[in-house]
């Protein structure tokens, strides 16, 4: 199929800087490799930060595990995004939560990647709301989904730490455009993952 640049690079001269910048740090490893230096001229045109140029990079590229590493390490440097402390390395959690309203039932899984004691507290917290509000759901808060996330609360004690090994390898991976393009941004990279977590 062929494809229509004049008509690409139009539509792309049209989207706010917002939906750029969010394409050059998120979305480049999906689009076709021709409209890649169409964004690019675009960000060019528009002034708009240079350090998009390395997100746009970074999604096209094949990093080594090192490289992976280096950003895991760089995320669990930063301060906690809930806390704003900086006591010790980021931790990434699975934060289950369980909410019933007699006959409707919700039941969410979610990371949290925050300073080992925030996560740990949510993750607390979340157990005792589940205890006291998951029950009043028939069948699936009393039968299934509260006792299953009590259950694997304690279960997730046991693997904590390759938990949390997992979940900031694969949050790298999963937004190499955002961390390459703020890299010297730190605050940017916790306002990131502050929003990551709320969501």
């Amino acid at each position: 199929m062929e494809v229509n640049l004049d008509k690409i690079r139009e539509n792309y001269a049209q989207m706010s800087d917002l939906k750029l910048e969010r394409i050059a740090k998120s979305d480049i490893a999906s689009l076709h490799p021709d409209v890649v230096p169409i964004v690019k001229e675009e960000i060019k045109k528009r002034g708009l930060d240079e350090n998009l140029y390395r997100g746009i990079e970074a999604q096209t590229t094949e990093f080594t595990e090192e490289q992976v590493y280096a950003m895991r390490d760089k995320i669990k440097s930063l301060s906690c995004p809930k806390c704003g402390e900086h006591k010790d390395d980021l931790y990434g959690g699975i934060i289950r939560k369980v909410r019933s309203y007699i006959v409707f039932t919700s039941y969410q899984t979610k990371s949290l990647i925050a300073c080992r004691s925030c996560v740990e507290g949510e993750r607390k917290a979340q157990l005792i709301k589940n205890s006291l509000l998951g029950w009043w759901g028939f069948p699936w808060g009393l039968f299934i989904h509260t006792p299953h996330s009590i259950i694997n609360h304690f279960l997730d004690l046991r693997k904590r730490e390759e938990t949390s090994e997992a979940l900031l390898i694969g949050f790298a991976l999963e937004n190499i455009g955002e961390l390459t393009t703020n890299w010297e941004d730190e605050d940017a990279l916790v306002e990131f993952i502050h929003h990551h977590n709320n969501q």
